[in-house]
């Protein structure tokens, strides 16, 4: 090799960088036979986070029928009253009243409409209520028997009730950056419960809110309990078929809980110091868990000592289609399924009453 030919090797080899690396492939798994997972079944069966269409003051069931709110007495399970309001939710304040939230279709005004114990009807004339028709609406009640909260999209409206009038008194924009969380649960003394990515909000108009972390759970549905606690449904990175019983602490303890895997908390509702779940599941098919089975509805009874009461399997006579609620008392546990159908057991014992 002459001179010549040495220094253009030597230049070629000195623009030419190094040598090209090809990718290194990464192998490819075996693939496994295809099984059907639980989670394939959940479709419609997701937690429910509606405004509940029930609830209890004492032994008098309020239901939500549509246009319609029933009174019945759940001791018998006879309706003993019926009122016909165009309302976008309810709820029943500290004194056993009433409060509906209504949009009547030849106004742009919303009203308030409280019904007392003796079953009188006073309206309560509102602003005009922006948003109102899109989303869903929850009433919750705030920190007395003249005061409610109601939501629409991007916030929660506190009004009072006074001389016929309901006056805005307080907004509360709990998710700057989105719209209002689709489940709150109200403590009756001011204060509601948000459920956040791992953890809760507590929020108070005119304060910031308050966290309170949850390591490693994923808060879902809520429910008081007594003492300043709250039930809370989970979920894992796998499954949500898990409920706890924790005090309002941070970051939150776990007092009790109760597993329900493979099943799912569809919903949950606490009164008479004890909490009524609907739970969907999937019985295991012939190759385990993860194949497909046949699929349950269960209405579970947990006491606040965390030690279950009674259970009925309602999937005869439950489609589950839509999803279905739960309100208890201390006396009787009822279920809502489709065509606002009831079932109704005794709180103690699960015995049918229906």
């Amino acid at each position: 090799m002459n001179r010549r030919a040495f220094l253009f090797a030597v230049g070629a080899t000195a623009c030419s960088g190094p040598p090209a690396k090809r990718p290194r492939r990464t192998p490819r798994p075996t693939p496994e036979p295809v099984t059907p997972i639980v989670d394939d079944f959940i479709g419609a069966t997701s937690a429910q986070t509606f405004p509940s269409p029930l609830a209890f003051h004492r032994d008098l069931l309020v239901q939500s029928t549509g246009g319609e709110l029933w009174f019945l007495d759940s001791m018998t399970m006879t309706r003993i009253a019926g009122f016909v309001l165009a309302h976008r939710h309810f709820c029943i304040l500290q004194d056993g009243a009433v409060a509906a939230f209504v949009l009547p279709p030849d106004s742009s005004r919303c009203e308030l409409h409280k019904i007392d114990a003796s079953r009188k009807l006073d309206v309560f004339k509102g602003p005009v209520f922006g948003s109102a028709g899109a989303g869903i609406t929850h009433v919750l009640p705030a920190g007395s028997p003249d005061e409610v909260y109601v939501t629409r999209q991007d916030e929660i409206v506190l009004f009072r009730m006074a001389k016929g009038e309901a006056e805005e008194v307080a907004q509360i924009n709990p998710s700057p950056s989105g719209p209002v969380p689709t489940h709150l649960l109200s403590l009756g003394d001011g204060r509601l419960v948000s459920p956040m990515y791992d953890g809760f909000h507590v929020i108070v108009p005119g304060k910031a809110a308050i966290e309170y972390e949850t390591p490693d759970r994923y808060p879902g549905l809520l429910a008081a309990a007594s003492g300043g606690r709250i039930w809370y449904s989970h979920s894992t990175a796998t499954w949500e078929g898990h409920l706890v019983l924790a005090p309002l602490t941070n970051p939150a303890s776990v007092e009790h809980t109760i597993d329900f895997a493979p099943g799912k908390v569809i919903h949950l509702a606490s009164g008479g110091g004890a909490v009524a779940v609907l739970v969907f599941g999937i019985e295991p098919g012939p190759r385990g868990i993860h194949a497909a089975g046949a699929l349950t509805w269960t209405v579970v009874v947990i006491d606040e000592n965390g030690t279950e009461r009674w259970r009925a399997d309602v999937t005869a006579e439950f489609p589950g289609n839509d999803g279905g609620f739960v309100a208890i008392s201390e006396h009787r546990v009822i279920l809502r399924g489709s065509n606002h159908a009831l079932l109704a057991w005794d709180a103690a014992t699960g015995r049918r009453i229906n």
